[in-house]
């Protein structure tokens, strides 16, 4: 008999498909199977479901069972669902993102295949590369073979085999060949006299640091803060800890880890940045050798896929998964803590593809779902997450909040200081971008021997090259941007699509000469500073100086050991790296990151400057001073940040935000389209919007352009809902989803592509 099995496969599909299955043996829930879709194509599903009811239509037959058992757990089939439904988008779309690539094989039959021959080369892929290891049969017996035998080369082999890893050991043979440079046939050779054991054994990618642990004592500050959270976990609550920079977070987390492993739990400790990952693995695995996974998009597919399945099986050789927020999706069964560190950062909200989700409430969610304990760590936690902390008129919240503002070892907190570019302009102090007074603090710093920090949130030379003698700007041709120039490479860049042409000296539209640089990006501050100090060595760490992930932090690491005298970079040097002699941090623009057209912008201003200036100031016997130039140093954040006053920052921001009906006090979805064409976009979005307008008590506003409204040749258009957080979100969702059902209807939006980000940042 028969049953029907409902199949998701990685498609843009809202649903699975049913299947038929012929086979007596039954299939799991979280299996994987080959199924045909289409007229040619094969792709890896999961088993969704079974009914042996037969659906009103003829179904396809399941052509093949991947494994015995099933890849993925209940808690992450649970979890797929709720990303589905919350950030509006289509469960093959969320498994598309949640499988490593390397689980979803998938093929395409040419015009002299069979089906089946196609069945069984997925299914042939889907097997475990296995290697050969060999072992001695008996150390005496090896060494008598050593000292008598005449086979020149198998005594090599041998005695290479003996002073590696002695008589009673298995190694890879690919291991020894590269050591004792033997032969396959050698190694057969001794194979058949009985001195050797040869195995097949499944390749193992992932390798662990062997780093040594250094012990230390949490202080006093950091043991209130490691009971106050244990209080919170009782409470069944996430706990922010909120700690200032250098206040020690990482140390406080490496006990609740310890408690968790002494427990046999699982433990996921997530990080914005993939470059973060690296080093906290090291540090980590000093603590826990043996125990720790760096999991991270940067992993090859083969290396994916093992990790995936040691996950699976409960291996303690990855019981604490350090990674970005890929990591999320891993098939953990018994996990018992979650570390969400630096929180606020906004690399942990994905823009694309679908799901477009953000990991810290991800997280959040799947703590629940595991009944684990969950910690966001931040000295700037977000908004959102301050306000769930804070306790209300009743004296209850949302989350715990857990304090700890005193720096680790006595070191003294960066003094942050405000040059008015007003005052240096008008006395004729301005040196290009630099004023005389940031140049000053310079000097001083480098004639004392300690190192300098410049950060400035662009790459390239300088962001547009215009005429001045007709005012024209070199633009890229598939988007709505004008082209950066890189100097060091002569080019002109597009950011967005990566559109690159020779620079130029002559005006494309006039032939004229005369081409003027406007904007500044970290290239211009690394020429101009190497230019002033030839005898200082100045670096610059971006993702155009560092492409590579081991080229940054090398870069990094000869900083950190003062093989450089001045460092330029972009965010990417703003938080998770300990400088031990930095005595000046410069921010030339600090306007630039104030008067953005984003309601988060004094947040992540805010967030950003505090982080920055805790590269400085972390050992108790060296201070820093944080130098911010600006056009404007009678602004509030600037001052309140100048204070060390994020209380009255946070009560401010919250007024504002309440005051104009934002987040947290609101909840927001920005509905985002796209097309080739730039009137029928336009066309669609507007007729979408008057449709929303018709829901009572939410607040639409748009349709509008982006600031940056074309990008690949795809012009944009959005709309961005604000609605009351008693809302029914549910009920608001399904309204969304008839009025878009109704839209797809209409001829002339077919080509327009809709993209939902629900609880915009």
């Amino acid at each position: 008999m028969s049953i029907f099995v409902h199949v998701l496969l990685p498609l843009r599909l809202s649903r699975p498909f049913t299947y038929h299955f012929d086979e007596a043996t039954s299939l799991k829930r979280g299996q994987r199977v080959v199924v045909p879709f289409g007229k040619r194509k094969r792709y890896t599903g999961i088993v969704w479901s079974a009914s042996v009811d037969k659906p009103p239509y003829e179904t396809k037959a399941i052509e093949g069972v991947f494994d015995d058992e099933p890849v993925l757990t209940e808690i992450q089939l649970n979890l797929w669902e709720w990303l589905a439904a919350h950030y509006m988008t289509s469960l093959g779309e969320v498994m598309r993102t949640a499988m490593v690539s390397g689980l979803l094989i998938e093929d395409e039959l040419s015009a002299f295949d069979s089906e089946h021959s196609s069945s069984e080369v997925m299914l042939e892929k889907a097997l475990p590369k296995n290697e050969s290891w060999v072992e001695l049969v008996d150390g005496e017996t090896a060494w008598r073979f050593v000292e008598d035998s005449k086979a020149v080369k198998q005594v090599e082999l041998v005695k290479g085999l003996l002073e590696l890893i002695g008589p009673d050991k298995p190694i890879p043979w690919r291991e020894l060949q590269q050591v004792t440079r033997s032969t396959v046939a050698v190694r057969n050779a001794l194979v058949k006299k009985g001195m050797l054991l040869l195995s097949e054994r499944p390749i193992e990618r992932l390798k662990h640091s062997s780093s040594l642990f250094k012990p230390f004592e949490l202080t006093d500050a950091q043991q209130r803060a490691f009971k106050s959270i244990e209080e919170g976990f009782e409470a069944k609550k996430p706990v922010v800890l909120k700690g200032v920079t250098g206040s020690g977070k990482t140390e406080v987390y490496m006990q609740l880890i310890e408690k968790a492993l002494i427990q046999s739990g699982q433990v996921l400790y997530l990080l914005p940045e993939i470059a973060l990952t690296e080093a906290l693995t090291l540090r980590v695995s000093a603590r826990f050798p043996e125990k720790v996974l760096a999991y991270n998009s940067a992993l090859n597919k083969a290396k994916r896929v093992e990790a995936w399945h040691k996950v699976l099986a409960l291996d303690p050789s990855v019981q604490i998964v350090v990674g970005s927020r890929s990591a999320l999706f891993l098939p953990f069964s018994n996990l018992s803590l979650i570390i969400v560190d630096e929180e606020h950062d906004t690399s942990f909200k994905q823009a694309d593809p679908a799901p477009r989700y953000h990991a810290r409430d991800t997280a959040i969610y799947l703590a629940q779902l595991c009944k684990a304990s969950i910690v966001l760590g931040s000295a700037t936690p977000s908004l959102e997450t301050y306000y769930n902390a804070t306790p209300t008129a009743a004296g209850s919240s949302k989350y715990a909040l857990v304090n700890l503002q005193q720096r680790y070892a006595e070191a003294v907190s960066t003094q942050i200081e405000l040059i008015d570019l007003r005052e240096e302009y008008k006395r004729k102090r301005m040196h290009g971008f630099f004023s005389q007074t940031l140049l000053d603090l310079l000097d001083e710093t480098l004639q004392r021997g300690e190192q300098a920090l410049f950060f400035q949130n662009r790459r390239g030379y300088s962001t547009l090259i215009s005429c001045q003698s007709c005012g024209h700007v070199k633009r890229c041709q598939s988007c709505d941007v004008g082209l950066t120039y890189h100097k060091g490479e002569s080019v002109l860049r597009c950011h967005y699509c990566g559109f690159q042409e020779p620079f130029t000296v002559k005006c494309s539209a006039c032939g004229s000469h005369e081409l003027h640089e406007q904007g500044l990006g970290t290239e211009q501050l690394e020429w101009y500073l190497s230019e002033r100090y030839p005898q200082h060595s100045v670096i610059r760490v971006d993702s155009d100086s560092g492409a590579s992930l081991s080229k940054r932090l090398k870069a990094l690491k000869d900083f950190e050991a003062q093989r450089h005298q001045v460092l330029v970079g972009t965010q990417m040097i703003s938080k998770g790296i300990d400088f031990s002699n930095i005595g000046l941090i410069g921010v030339v623009q600090v306007d630039q990151l104030l008067y953005r057209a984003d309601y988060r912008a004094q947040e992540q201003a805010f967030q950003m400057l505090l982080q920055v200036a805790g590269r400085g100031g972390r050992h108790a016997d060296k201070s820093a001073t944080m130098a911010l130039q600006t056009f404007d140093p009678g602004n509030r954040v600037l001052n309140l940040l100048v204070q060390g006053d994020d209380k009255n920052f946070y009560r401010s921001e919250l007024e504002e935000r309440k005051q104009f009906f934002y987040p947290p006090f609101s909840r927001m979805i920005r509905i985002q389209f796209r097309a080739k064409s730039e009137s029928v976009v336009w066309d669609g979005a507007s007729w979408f919007a008057k449709a929303l307008k018709q829901i009572e008590e939410i607040h639409v506003l748009g349709n509008d352009s982006p600031i940056v409204s074309k990008i690949r040749d795809q012009h944009y258009q959005q709309i961005l809902i604000k609605y009351p957080k008693q809302f029914p979100l549910q009920t608001l969702k399904a309204q969304i989803q008839k009025i878009q059902h109704s839209f797809e209807s209409i001829g002339a939006f077919q080509s327009i592509r809709i993209a939902y980000h629900v609880d915009h940042i």
